[in-house]
C-alpha cells in the first residue's frame, strides 16, 4: 500500500504511514492505479501521467442464459461501445451491442443509451410471454428500433450502429430474430453448420445506416432463423468480427475457446481477447446465447432466411 500522500510504502493493513504519519484508513476517492498518490484530474494522473481506467474501459455482464463483454481495445482512449442483454422468460433472450461512431463526439453516451432502451423495450414486450410466435417477436424487434433510435435522437451529433437479437424457444426448435442498422453483426454457429446472419450496411467502406444523427428514419433489416440444432447466437461489433469475419472464422474462433457449452461470460472473455491479440484497433463488444436443448434434427438451411424492413 503506498501513502496517498507522499507515495512511501507501507505494509499491508497498516493505519499510519510510517514517513509522514498520514491516516491510511482513510482514502481518497481518486487515486492513481500506477503511482497511488492523489493528484487525478481528468482522467490523468498529474504526477506519473498514467490514464485512470473508467468503468466503461472493460464491462462484463452475465444474466442467467446470456452474457457480453466490452472493452475499451488498444488504440481507442474511450469504449464508445455498449452491450446490453436480458432474459426475458421461458428460455428466451434478449442481446443487444451498439457501436458508437468515433467521428461523432459523444457517440459513447449515445450508444449506451441506445442499448439499454432497446433491451428495456424487449422486456417489456417478450418478459412473462410464454410461446411467442415469429410475428410477436418481429414486433418486439420493431419497437426495440424504434425506442433506441429515439434514445439516440436526444444528441443532434452523435450517431451509433445497432444489432438487436432475440432468441426463444418453439415446439420446433428455437426462433433467432435479428434486427440490425450499420456494420455490427449476429451469427449463428450451430452444431450443423454456421452462418452470417446479418449484412453490413455499407457502400464503398462508408456506413450507409445508423441511429442517432442524421439517422432518423433510416429502416432497420429484420431476419428471422428457425435454429433446430444446438448451438450459439453471437453478436457483436466490428472490433471482434474483424478479426474473424467469416462464419467459419468465428465458428472456429469459439472452438478453440471451448465450444458454445463453454461459460459464456468466460467465451466473452476469450472473443475479446482474440481481438487484443490481433491489434486491438477498435472497440471490442460481443453478446452471447447457447441453447440449452439437445436435440439432433439438424439446422434449417441459409436458404430459408427471411428479410423484413422495419415499417
Amino acid at each position: 500500500m503506498r501513502c496517498p500522500s507522499c507515495g512511501e510504502p507501507n505494509p499491508d493493513g497498516a493505519r499510519w504511514c510510517e514517513a509522514c504519519g498520514t491516516d491510511l484508513t482513510v482514502r481518497p476517492d481518486a487515486v492513481c492505479v500506477a503511482c497511488g498518490l492523489a493528484n487525478i484530474e481528468d482522467g490523468y494522473c498529474l504526477s506519473c501521467g498514467y490514464k485512470q481506467p473508467v468503468p466503461r474501459d472493460h464491462v462484463v455482464v452475465a444474466v442467467g442464459s446470456v452474457a457480453a463483454v466490452s472493452d475499451r481495445g488498444l488504440r481507442h482512449h474511450h469504449n464508445e461501445d455498449a452491450v446490453a442483454v436480458a432474459d426475458v422468460g421461458a428460455g428466451g433472450a434478449a442481446l443487444v451491442v451498439c457501436d458508437g461512431v468515433s467521428s461523432t463526439p459523444g457517440s459513447d453516451v449515445v450508444s449506451e443509451a441506445a442499448a439499454n432502451a432497446a433491451r428495456d423495450e424487449l422486456v417489456a414486450q417478450l418478459l412473462g410471454v410464454n410461446e411467442p410466435d415469429a410475428e410477436a417477436i418481429d414486433k418486439a424487434l420493431n419497437k426495440a428500433v424504434v425506442a433506441a433510435q429515439s434514445s439516440a435522437m436526444s444528441s443532434a451529433v452523435a450517431s451509433s450502429t445497432l444489432v438487436v437479437a432475440v432468441a426463444h424457444p418453439t415446439a420446433e426448435g428455437h426462433h433467432v430474430m435479428v434486427a440490425w442498422l450499420g456494420d455490427s453483426r449476429a451469427y449463428w454457429l450451430g452444431r450443423n453448420g454456421a452462418v452470417l446472419l446479418t449484412e453490413d450496411h455499407e457502400l464503398g467502406g462508408r456506413l450507409v445506416r445508423w441511429i442517432g444523427a442524421d439517422g432518423d428514419g433510416q429502416p432497420a433489416e429484420v431476419r428471422h432463423r428457425l435454429v433446430t440444432d444446438d448451438g450459439l447466437l453471437v453478436v457483436c461489433s466490428d472490433g471482434l468480427w474483424r478479426y474473424a469475419p467469416e462464419a467459419g472464422d468465428m465458428a472456429a474462433a469459439v472452438r478453440g475457446l471451448g465450444g458454445p457449452t463453454a461459460p459464456l461470460d468466460g467465451l466473452g472473455e476469450g472473443l475479446v481477447q482474440l481481438a487484443l491479440d490481433g491489434g486491438g484497433h477498435d472497440n471490442i463488444s460481443v453478446a452471447l446465447w447457447a441453447t440449452a436443448a439437445s436435440d439432433s434434427r439438424g439446422a434449417v438451411g441459409p436458404d430459408e432466411l427471411a428479410d423484413r424492413s422495419n415499417p
